[in-house]
C-alpha cells in the first residue's frame, strides 16, 4: 500500500565458462627455493612465509606451492597454504585448491 522499499543489499553469483585448455600441462619444476622472495602474510590460521613472484618470471610448466602470491600487471592472485598453482603453456594459472603440498 503505497510503502517504500529501501534495497539494503545486492548480492550476484555469476558462473562461467572459460575455453582455456588446461589438461596438456606437464608440471617440469617446482618453485620452493630459500632464493625467492618471501614475505609475512596473515591467512585464516596466522601468517605464514610466503613467495613473492612477477608471473612474467615464471615459466610454463612450473609448479608454485602455496603459501605464495602471484604478481601480474593486471591482477594479482594468492595460492593459499595447502593449495598450488601451475603456470600453463599459454601463460594461464591452474589453481588447485586443498592438494597435499607437502611432497
Amino acid at each position: 500500500q503505497n510503502r517504500q522499499v529501501i534495497v539494503d543489499d545486492v548480492r550476484i553469483r555469476g558462473i562461467g565458462k572459460s575455453e582455456v585448455k588446461l589438461n596438456n600441462t606437464k608440471v617440469c619444476s617446482v618453485v620452493k627455493t630459500p632464493g625467492v622472495q618471501e614475505i609475512e602474510v596473515y591467512y585464516k590460521d596466522g601468517y605464514h612465509k610466503s613467495q613473492l613472484l612477477a608471473l612474467s618470471g615464471v615459466p610454463p610448466g612450473t609448479e608454485v606451492r602455496g603459501p605464495a602470491i602471484i604478481l601480474d600487471k593486471n591482477c594479482t592472485v594468492l595460492i593459499e597454504p595447502g593449495s598450488d598453482a601451475v603456470i600453463t603453456d599459454q601463460g594461464n594459472l591452474k589453481i588447485r585448491v586443498g592438494v597435499d603440498t607437502s611432497k
